[in-house]
């Protein structure tokens, strides 16, 4: 597989489905904008819909990984999730292209048929963290996914607002948001 042509045609698809959401991508206007033909493109995937998953799938990965490389062993529960979200909310900010993209696939039809791989990595690794906290009384005891949502879903909506310019910090830092996040599943 040629990963320049691969890359090119994944880069390119992603600013039309920012600038002409999913309706108006096809596979003509990929190859016009990224000049590579349409059996080229076809040469590596099967149709549009290939692509936009494998986009999708592509920075869910890459948001895991990054979520990965965070050393959160010895570390109580609450710091784990204010880094999760710290994390999340940073690596949203530089990449704001890509989650343009990622904010137009959860809001279609796309998004009942992907593997969400960064929910995934994330419950498996912090579920049993979250499981013994709930035992200790530390947390409410929620669905992983809820807790997943309240956290990496609110910090992407803040990034969202900070890529647009509208400061949603305020006088604060994402630290300091974190804890005040996290703070909304502590018992007591």
């Amino acid at each position: 597989m040629n990963n320049d042509k691969v890359n090119i045609i994944l880069n390119t698809t992603i600013q039309i489905v920012n600038e002409y959401n999913f309706t108006g991508t096809t596979i003509s206007r990929i190859s016009k904008k990224a000049g590579i033909s349409p059996g080229v493109i076809y040469h590596y995937f099967e149709s549009k819909d290939e692509i936009i998953y494998k986009i999708y799938e592509d920075i869910a990965k890459r948001l895991a990984e990054n979520i990965d490389e965070q050393e959160l062993s010895n570390m109580s529960i609450i710091r784990q999730l204010e880094i999760l979200i710290c994390t999340a909310y940073r690596f949203a900010v530089n990449n704001s292209v890509e989650m343009i993209f990622v904010e137009n696939f959860r809001n279609s039809a796309y998004m009942k048929n992907a593997k969400d791989i960064a929910r995934k990595k994330v419950t498996e690794r912090l579920g049993a963290p979250i499981d013994a906290a709930v035992s200790r009384g530390e947390i409410l005891d929620l669905p992983h996914n809820t807790i997943y949502t309240l956290m990496i879903g609110t910090a992407t909506q803040l990034a969202k607002l900070e890529i647009i310019g509208q400061n949603p910090l305020g006088k604060y830092t994402i630290e300091q948001v974190a804890h005040q996040i996290v703070k909304t599943i502590l018992v007591g």
